[in-house]
């Protein structure tokens, strides 16, 4: 068992109860769902942003206010708003968890694990548009949440909203993200 540990010891894990489901942010979801394309995506998010901070006092204590805009999105993202951000947990079980919660017999769930050192990332704080690269990472906030502190959470982040985040792994691993579905 422990050399199992050691073996995860460097990665993020996904669980999902439906294997054929995308791996999508919220975000990207809603604007398949309202039509929106994906190069307004940014500038959707920053109004979403602005008016969530305009309202943010009254769900949060003034020490729980965020201290920058990857900490509003996760934020946003632990009250189920749309968010750019794709949930992640360091422990195995926890997604293993995920992926049998509300499992379907019918069908497949699968857990997908990220190499920590794939997706390092140097600016883990600032995702403004003028510092944005074309290029995805895994985030774990500095401040937590009690939800994601039991979650072991973080966040794939990709810093580029005009692809989705299933693209931008294809893109960095040079592969086809649907044709890793398949294997077993």
């Amino acid at each position: 068992a422990f050399e199992i540990i050691e073996l995860f010891r460097n990665f993020w894990f996904r669980g999902q109860s439906d294997k054929n489901w995308s791996s999508t942010s919220t975000l990207e979801r809603e604007a398949e769902i309202f039509g929106i394309k994906k190069e307004e995506l940014w500038d959707r998010e920053q109004v979403m942003l602005k008016l969530f901070k305009e309202r943010a006092h009254l769900y949060t204590d003034s020490q729980d206010i965020p201290k920058n805009e990857f900490e509003w999105l996760a934020l946003v993202r632990h009250y189920c708003g749309p968010s750019r951000l794709l949930d992640v947990t360091s422990s195995f079980l926890i997604a293993t968890y995920f992926a049998i919660f509300d499992l379907d017999k019918s069908r497949d769930s699968s857990v997908w694990a990220f190499n920590d050192f794939e997706f390092s990332c140097l600016n883990k704080s600032d995702l403004s548009m003028e510092n944005r690269k074309k290029e995805i990472c895994i985030i774990k906030p500095d401040r937590t949440n009690v939800r994601l502190n039991a979650q072991n959470g973080a966040f794939i982040v990709p810093f580029y909203l005009e692809k989705s985040i299933e693209e931008q792994i294809s893109r960095k691993f040079e592969t086809n993200f649907s044709t890793l579905k398949e294997y077993k």
